[in-house]
């Protein structure tokens, strides 16, 4: 039983408006701690701060990619569904004609026309129904 208040399996969505109020909240906590804007200023500018940019940066593209790697799994198992269940379509399709050979061979053409005629009907539509 699933309630509002709790969230599906998955992973933690942040939004750019999110994290643009998290930087804002950052910069007033380090503008308070400091006291002075020219100290502000020092530690944002800081060689340092650079160097954690730098690795959120690359973190940033780390979790890009394996992102998309799980969209192309996913992409790459519902190609392998529908090429499965083609290939299943297009056994019970042969064992249908293979079946129709066989009554062929067995009993008088004549007589079996048109049953013949009427189950290759019902294939044109399954083929049809599932282009």
């Amino acid at each position: 039983m699933e309630t509002s208040g709790v969230r599906k399996k998955g992973r933690f969505k942040v939004t750019l408006a999110e994290c643009v109020l998290f930087l804002i909240m950052i910069a007033a906590i380090l503008l308070l701690v400091t006291g002075s804007v020219e100290r502000f200023l020092e530690v944002i500018y800081n060689p340092y701060a650079y160097v954690v940019l730098i690795i959120i940066m690359v973190e940033y593209v780390l979790l890009k990619a394996s992102d998309r790697s799980r969209i192309y799994q996913m992409q790459i198992d519902q190609l392998q569904q529908a090429r499965h269940d083609d290939i299943t379509f297009i056994r019970s399709i042969e064992s249908r004609l293979s079946t129709l050979a066989e009554k062929v061979k067995k009993d008088d053409v004549k007589e079996k026309l048109n049953g013949i005629t009427m189950e290759l009907n019902e294939l044109v539509t399954l083929v049809r129904a599932k282009e």
